[in-house]
């Protein structure tokens, strides 16, 4: 028995000396530790097969959204060119990037449903109005570029220095809803460096405006022109040119240069109780007055 104790203690000064330990590991020690590894190992080669782009490949697309300029045949290539992989390899930020890259595409959102089913979920652009003959402006008054021969025409052009399209679109939504109650419709606005804005309608109208800093400066100036029309202008705009606003108290007409001269007296409504005459005090100045171009009106009578 001392002998034994005494070789034991003898290896643990040698153990001491040299900076080695020895652990001494019984047979079911050593096979939990080999099970456990070879576990570990299994889990990582099962996980690693998930991975594989060719495990689990989708075998059904679902695509939803109500889709009016991103059509099918433009959709459909983009989408299997970037699934590059399996149910649970595919990257789907990458494809998302991919499939927003397109101007058309706002945002598109990706859905896995087991076991082989793809849904993606897009939110096409919803285009109001033209920027400057090239762009396209949103719902939320946010520029989008598509190609140029995905621009449509049918649409409000706004044009104006850089960064005055929300400025202006702030603008048109307000001034629009005016003129729709007379039955008029804006077919383009812009301002100038100046901000000096001007207006042109669906019929050809043009209405000049003078500066304007916010919606109350052109409020202000088309409710003169609603006021005009409601009263004089109405019956007379088929033979209109233009309307200037740039004035504090009147507006001025001008007239579509192909008219005769007996085509160019204004036209009163059957019920007004304005009569144009020759004299300046009236509401209407005579056109004589003014070189036969420009009708003056006066705005005495419409405060």
């Amino acid at each position: 028995m001392s002998m034994r104790k005494s070789k034991i203690r003898s290896t643990n000064n040698n153990n001491s000396g040299s900076g080695l330990l020895f652990v001494r590991c019984s047979s079911m020690q050593l096979f939990k530790f080999g099970a456990t590894m070879c576990v570990i190992a299994a889990v990582g080669l099962f996980v690693w097969k998930l991975y594989q782009p060719d495990t689990l490949r989708f075998r059904t697309v679902q695509v939803f959204g109500n889709l009016q300029w991103m059509t099918k045949d433009k959709l459909d290539p983009l989408i299997l060119e970037a699934m590059d992989g399996g149910f649970f390899s595919l990257d789907v930020k990458a494809l998302k990037l991919v499939l927003e890259q397109q101007a058309w595409i706002r945002s598109v959102s990706v859905r896995r449903v087991w076991p082989d089913v793809l849904q993606v979920v897009v939110n096409e652009q919803k285009p109001i109005a033209i920027w400057n003959n090239k762009m396209l402006i949103n719902v939320d008054s946010e520029i989008f570029h598509p190609l140029a021969e995905g621009i449509p025409e049918n649409m409000v052009r706004v044009a104006g220095p850089v960064g005055t399209h929300q400025f202006l679109m702030r603008h048109y939504l307000v001034l629009q809803e005016m003129l729709l109650e007379q039955g008029l419709q804006i077919s383009q606005i812009q301002i100038n460096d100046r901000r000096a804005m001007e207006i042109r309608l669906d019929n050809g109208m043009h209405l000049l405006m003078g500066r304007v800093h916010d919606e109350l400066d052109s409020i202000a100036e088309l409710s003169r022109f609603v006021r005009a029309y409601r009263l004089v202008l109405a019956p007379n705009i088929d033979r209109i040119s233009l309307v200037d606003l740039r004035y504090t108290n009147g507006l001025a007409v001008r007239w579509k240069p192909t008219l005769n001269a007996s085509a160019r007296l204004l036209r009163l409504p059957e019920n007004s109780s304005l009569q144009p005459t020759l004299q300046e005090s009236d509401f209407v100045v005579s056109m004589e007055k003014s070189n036969n171009k420009i009708a003056q009106l006066m705005w005495d009578n419409m405060r």
